[in-house]
């Protein structure tokens, strides 16, 4: 998962920890035999975004920072396309990402 990001996607932020969870994801099994159906396709992709994002602001213990906001919905708008673009590529990890805005 950490290879759908690089420092040219995350702009002023810095990636300083990104541990892989390997999960089973019955997401992908119920849509792998609909993957050709663009809109089953963007909802999987969508779905699994909100699932990564969840897991990372839980984890954390404390909402992401409302002065990033543009930010971080860009960098959950990438990564939703990433999933829509290669869901083959899942379920079998995703990540927990903790960010810092670089000065």
């Amino acid at each position: 998962m950490s290879s759908l990001l690089d420092e040219d996607d995350l702009k002023c932020f810095a990636v300083i920890a990104c541990d892989p969870l390997t999960v089973p994801c019955a997401y992908f099994t119920k849509a792998q035999d609909k993957l050709d159906d663009p809109q089953e396709r963007s909802k999987l992709a969508a779905t699994l975004a909100h699932v990564v994002r969840a897991w990372s602001e839980s984890s954390m213990r404390i909402g992401l920072h409302a002065d990033n906001k543009d930010l971080i919905e860009d960098i959950y708008r990438r990564l939703q396309d990433k999933f829509y673009e290669k869901p083959e590529g899942l379920p079998y990890q995703y990540c927990l990402l903790e960010l810092v805005k670089m000065t």
